[in-house]
């Protein structure tokens, strides 16, 4: 098995860290500018704060400033050197809105891939969890911003949609979207991968999928029987159907549809393996033929609840699609923001008052510098 760790920046990057440590035993490392953030972790973990513990007030380039600033310490944290010596692929989590995590997230991933470059074991692959559209235009243009860096940078990158989950309340949103992550990042150590005669995806062939620079896509299908399966369906189709559902984001609306790497992991009882085509047909033609794929077939010998299919694209494009709504979204409510509302009721008022002595308005009558001293003494 692959040794993989998340390293969780920001709250909700630090949420994601704790649930992988607690649930799946991931090696796992907190990083923060907010102490009151990292209170909230319900497991005891190593965590680490970057600048004066009071956070970064949702300002991208305060928390970059934290990086500079904190980031040789970081490498000489005892805490820091025990998680890398027990991790080769770091996921490092961070949402995109935010301050902290936003603006950390891109350039810290940046820079410890350079570090580490002599080590052909790291690979670090930053993973960013996107706003719903109903969060505020602040959060949208981080995004855009964090988007854009994140591109600029290069390497391999997730990307995970709240607006997927938008119909859920918060807490059951974030929940769910944590949960696949976590799952993700094992399915990459390998969790769900058995041993078989039949054609396997090993560790080097895993770390040749995540490595290639661009967007991952990936999806976990479970609950599979063979009476849930329809007559006019395939297990190609079901997986196509869930994975359009995911909130791991592909760029299936490209034109370009390339994928550089393609991967799949099947563990399924015999009477779905007979039925089930490796060459997934409709997974191709949605999202793009591979230059290179990679098989990995198991019989399911033991339950029909263990059945699992996991899918793995690899070298996707940016999704222009999802960007193109953030900024729609940005350029609606700052119309509405720049549209200056006149009341007549107002403007009528003051005319009529106008007339009058002592109703004029006198705040700017004085020439006087402003002096706050003297503003004070009428307190």
């Amino acid at each position: 098995m692959l040794k993989v760790g998340i390293i969780g920046i920001g709250n909700a990057g630090n949420q994601v860290a704790a649930l992988g440590l607690a649930t799946k035993d991931i090696p796992a490392l907190a990083i923060n500018a907010s102490e009151k953030d990292l209170d909230t972790l319900n497991i005891k973990m190593d965590a680490i704060i970057f600048g004066d513990s009071s956070g970064s007030g949702k300002d991208r380039s305060i928390a970059k400033g934290f990086v500079k600033e904190n980031i040789k310490e970081l490498i000489k944290d005892e805490a820091f050197k025990r998680f890398m010596d027990q991790t080769d692929i770091v996921f490092v989590v961070n949402s995109t809105g935010g301050g902290t995590g936003s603006g950390m997230g891109p350039i810290l991933t940046d820079i410890l891939r350079n570090y580490f470059r002599k080590d052909e074991n790291k690979i670090f692959v930053n993973v960013g969890i996107l706003p719903t559209l109903g969060e505020s235009v602040g959060a949208q243009r981080n995004t855009l911003q964090y988007l854009k860096e994140m591109s600029d940078l290069g390497g391999s990158y997730m990307l995970f949609d709240n607006e997927k989950r938008a119909n859920l309340p918060t807490n059951k949103q974030m929940d769910e979207v944590n949960k696949e992550i976590v799952t993700m990042i094992s399915a990459v150590r390998g969790d769900f991968s058995h041993s078989s005669p039949y054609g396997m995806i090993d560790d080097k062939d895993m770390r040749k999928i995540i490595s290639v620079p661009g967007l991952i896509f990936m999806d976990v299908l479970t609950g599979i029987y063979e009476d849930s399966i329809g007559a006019d369906e395939t297990l190609d189709s079901v997986l196509l159907d869930h994975s359009v559902k995911a909130t791991c984001m592909d760029c299936s609306e490209k034109d370009d549809h390339t994928v550089k790497r393609m991967g799949f992991i099947a563990y399924l009882t015999k009477g779905l393996n007979d039925k089930f085509n490796e060459n997934l047909p409709n997974i191709r033609n949605f999202y793009g033929e591979p230059i290179e794929d990679f098989k990995h077939f198991a019989q399911n010998e033991e339950s029909d609840k263990l059945n699992v299919l996991v899918l793995l694209l690899s070298g996707l494009s940016v999704p222009d699609k999802r960007i193109k709504v953030i900024i729609n979204r940005i350029e609606r409510v700052e119309e509405e923001l720049n549209k200056t509302q006149t009341s007549s009721v107002l403007n009528n008022a003051l005319d009529k008052l106008s007339a009058y002595d002592g109703t004029k308005d006198t705040n700017n009558d004085s020439d006087d510098e402003f002096d706050m001293d003297s503003i004070l003494d009428k307190y």
